[in-house]
């Protein structure tokens, strides 16, 4: 028998998040690609997927819009309802809690879902899968990063929130009746004792680009172009290397923005790409020599985690350098290089490694990781094994108090 399967989050279509990122300059693409490959995987797992979602917005003015208005819409097979808010500090939580006691009620009435998927550590979204599971609604959560990670910048006001935050959802996720986790440490720290699927995401497939080789052997990161992401190492490591020509390329923004346009300014060996369209940025990733994942392992809520990039670099077929997060499965582990710690020397030894394998190989090494990728970590590989688990969650789930 098909199970019938209420996503709560932010699943949209894509003409939603593109209108988010024009009007906010935000690219929530890592969640919308993980949101839409999770409703891949349990399609093909049997279920039936309907969506109830908000749009993934900053408060205003970084978005220009104070009310954000309810509609429905549909993809392909899915349907789902996208709800309104008022989009401002504190009315954000406020408007939302009230929109799901109104029409997310109504639309759980109309899908009578066996269970409530919850992506995402949103303090409504949670609350409210707990009023439903007392309705007799099985509740499980999708743990994709930490809430309330606390950076070096935070100061005392903020640190006390994000412990306070941090508390709060951890004392509701106790009460889930399963979570899906990106990493084993994840679900421990946030939802100890609950029954847990471990995933390090979903493999994306993204049509491979040009395999010629480079002039200059170049290495690409995009993302977070910040310190607590290690960016700052992987620009040491690059300038450190004087015995052989390399070009870095790096995409995206971040508090290290103006001083990596500055040394591109003046070195040019650094390339500055800006913060790009998700398709343009992959073709061009596509075509550098090797990739690099250079995450600190100095704060231990961000490495609970499991980078959802690892996977989008890999799926590009080009070999990937990265730090040692405990997140690594060892399934993928064959698949990626691992510095051996997150020093820029220890990243430097590996680009120089991977450098001196030369084309052919890294052409090789890229492919064979791609395919190990594909097989196992895609939605359509994944999506049987996640509904079973569901379906374990749906016979074995017992009232938690």
């Amino acid at each position: 028998m098909m199970s019938q399967v209420v996503l709560l989050g932010f699943t949209l279509p894509d003409d939603d998040i593109a209108e988010v990122t024009r009007r906010s300059q935000v690219l929530p693409t890592q969640t919308h690609n993980f949101a839409w490959s999770l409703v891949a995987a349990l399609r093909h797992g049997g279920a039936d997927v309907r969506l109830l979602s908000s749009l993934p917005v900053p408060d205003f003015p970084a978005y220009d819009a104070v009310l954000v208005h309810s509609h429905r819409f549909r993809v392909g097979d899915v349907s789902g309802l996208s709800m309104g808010f008022v989009n401002v500090l504190l009315l954000k939580h406020l408007t939302r809690s009230v929109q799901l006691l109104a029409l997310g009620r109504k639309f759980v009435a109309e899908a009578l879902p066996d269970a409530l998927i919850v992506h995402g550590v949103h303090g409504p979204y949670l609350l409210w899968a707990l009023t439903r599971r007392r309705r007799g609604t099985r509740a499980i959560a999708v743990l994709t990063d930490p809430p309330g990670v606390i950076l070096p910048s935070d100061g005392l006001v903020r640190r006390v929130l994000k412990r306070a935050d941090r508390a709060i959802v951890r004392a509701m996720l106790k009460k889930f009746d399963g979570v899906i986790a990106l990493s084993e440490d994840l679900a421990r720290y946030y939802a100890p004792g609950v029954p847990t699927f471990v995933t390090p995401g979903f493999a994306p497939t993204i049509e491979r680009a040009s395999i010629d080789a480079n002039p200059v052997p170049t290495i690409a990161y995009a993302g977070g172009l910040s310190e607590d992401y290690g960016v700052k190492r992987l620009v040491e490591a690059v300038l450190s290397i004087t015995d052989v020509d390399v070009r870095l390329e790096l995409y995206g923004r971040g508090e290290l923005q103006h001083w990596i346009e500055s040394l591109a300014q003046t070195d040019p060996r650094i390339h500055f790409g800006g913060a790009l369209p998700l398709d343009d940025v992959r073709k061009l990733l596509g075509r550098a020599d090797l990739l690099v994942n250079p995450r600190r392992l100095d704060n231990e809520q961000i490495t609970l985690s499991f980078p959802s990039k690892l996977l989008e670099y890999v799926a590009l077929a080009v070999p990937t350098i990265t730090t040692p997060i405990p997140g690594i499965p060892s399934s993928l582990a064959q698949a990626l290089v691992v510095t051996e710690d997150d020093s820029a020397d220890s990243i430097r030894t590996s680009i120089l490694k991977v450098i001196g394998w030369g084309h052919e190989r890294r052409v090789q090494f890229g492919t064979s990781a791609r395919a190990l990728a594909a097989g196992q970590l895609s939605p359509l590989a994944q999506g049987p094994a996640i509904m079973r688990f569901v379906a374990g969650v749906l016979d074995t789930a017992q009232p938690r108090t």
